[in-house]
């Protein structure tokens, strides 16, 4: 069990990880709010890929489940720093907000299932 938690805390440091390499090319290209994007969805693709990994579960579909999200997240938040680039007056800020407000929602949901889920039994 104490495994599986010190896993789960380093595929965690993933996030930040990507979000301050993007925020440091973003600045030396003159974009950080781009590169924080694209940091954040790389960080997302690599947790979810590490889940993949270093799950000690089998099954293909299980372990697709599990890190299905995290990889789709990552690749929205990468378009949509793109989008910036690109289409920077187009509708992205609507979208991108929607997908934050999305993503975090579905995150908090996850994190109350999940808890609720792995209580320890209590022993009488």
């Amino acid at each position: 069990m104490k495994e599986r938690q010190r896993q789960r805390k380093s595929w965690g440091l993933f996030i930040p990880a990507f979000i301050l390499l993007g925020i440091g090319c973003g600045l030396l290209s003159g974009r950080p709010d781009v590169g924080a994007l694209a940091g954040l969805g790389t960080g997302f693709i690599a947790m979810g890929i590490a889940k993949m990994i270093n799950s000690p579960e089998t099954g293909v579909s299980t372990l697709l489940v599990r890190a299905a999200f995290s990889i789709v997240i990552g690749a929205i938040f990468i378009i949509a720093g793109l989008g910036l680039v690109y289409f920077p007056a187009f509708i992205w800020p609507y979208i991108g907000a929607l997908v934050l407000i999305i993503a975090g929602t579905w995150l908090i949901f996850m994190a109350a299932t999940r808890h609720e889920a792995e209580k320890p039994e209590e022993d009488t």
